[in-house]
This record gives structure tokens, C-alpha cells and sequence, in this order.
């Protein structure tokens, strides 16, 4: 088993190694695919308690606005990337079985939706949040952050499924 931060959420590889099993969940713990829906659903409750609020003239209530669309892209993003993941690890645990690659075409199809999800956040953001200073951010010695900077790093999560043959990358 992979152990996660929080001991009541199960991994998304101890959970495709259930599902392909047909192994029940242990009670209590929580899947990554009610993780991905609950956050949907979250995000969607968020938009539309704001759909149609008018920010006109109040400079406060237009930035809070931003923060719950922004929460919320990033809310949609994540619950998309974890269903990704879910559809890539049961492809990988395919290859023990009958190689199935519906699961990769599936997980396909989830990232490019997550990655629409953080190009909404980037359009969303990109006029109200400033490129922010970090002194402790990222691998090519960046140090400064804004979601737009983040894109290609976002986009090439579609080249490691497209290269992924069961846990293993082509080159």
C-alpha cells in the first residue's frame, strides 16, 4: 500500500489495485474518485452562488470574486487530474491481466480537461494577479510564480501518459 499525507484518504494506486481486484474499500477511507467529486461539486456550488453577482464599482467584492472563480478552476483542475490518474494506474495494472488501453484513452481525455480547467485559472487570474517573487520555487531555479508560468509544466502531464506503457516511459 502507498501511505497518503492524510491516513483517511486512499491512494489512487491502492485504489486501482482494489478496483481491478474487485477488492472492496476499507469502510472510513475516502477514494480518490469521491475526492474528484466532491470537489466538482464544490466548485460548482461556489460558481453558482456567485453567478450573476455585479462587482460594479466595488473593487473588494470584484477581487473576491476572482478568488472563488480561481478556488474553483483549481478545484475543477485537480478533480480531473486525479481521475488521470485513477484511469492511468488501472491501464498499468492491465498489463497484469488483458492490457486495456481504454483506461489510457480515458486518462486522455481527463488531463486534456484538466489542463482546459488551468487555462481557465491562467485567463481568470491573469489580469488581476501579479507574477509574485519566491524564494523557494521550482526546478529551473525560478523564482517567482504565477499559474501562467506553470502551463508547460500543466501540459506535460498529457506527454507522460501519451509515453506511458504500463509504468514505464517510451523515448
Amino acid at each position: 500500500t502507498k501511505d497518503t499525507l492524510d491516513p483517511s484518504m486512499m491512494s489512487v494506486r491502492d485504489f486501482a489495485v482494489a478496483d481491478f481486484k474487485g477488492d472492496e474499500i476499507p469502510e472510513g477511507l475516502t477514494t480518490p474518485p469521491v475526492l474528484a467529486n466532491t470537489l466538482e461539486e464544490n466548485a460548482e456550488r461556489a460558481l453558482a452562488l456567485i453567478d450573476g453577482l455585479d462587482h460594479e464599482g466595488n473593487e473588494a467584492l470584484k477581487q473576491e470574486l476572482v478568488d472563488i472563480r480561481a478556488w474553483s478552476h483549481l478545484s475543477r483542475y485537480l478533480a480531473d487530474k486525479l481521475r488521470a490518474a485513477i484511469e492511468l494506474q488501472k491501464y498499468r495494472e492491465s498489463r497484469y491481466n488483458q492490457p486495456d488501453s481504454s483506461h489510457k484513452l480515458a486518462a486522455t481525455k481527463h488531463i486534456l480537461k484538466a489542463i482546459a480547467h488551468w487555462e481557465d485559472l491562467v485567463d481568470t487570474t491573469q489580469f488581476v494577479y501579479r507574477i509574485v517573487p519566491l524564494t523557494h520555487f521550482h526546478k529551473e531555479n525560478r523564482n517567482v510564480y504565477h499559474w501562467s508560468l506553470m502551463l508547460d509544466e500543466v501540459r506535460g502531464d498529457l506527454d507522460i501518459i501519451d509515453k506511458d506503457q504500463f509504468g514505464r516511459f517510451r523515448d
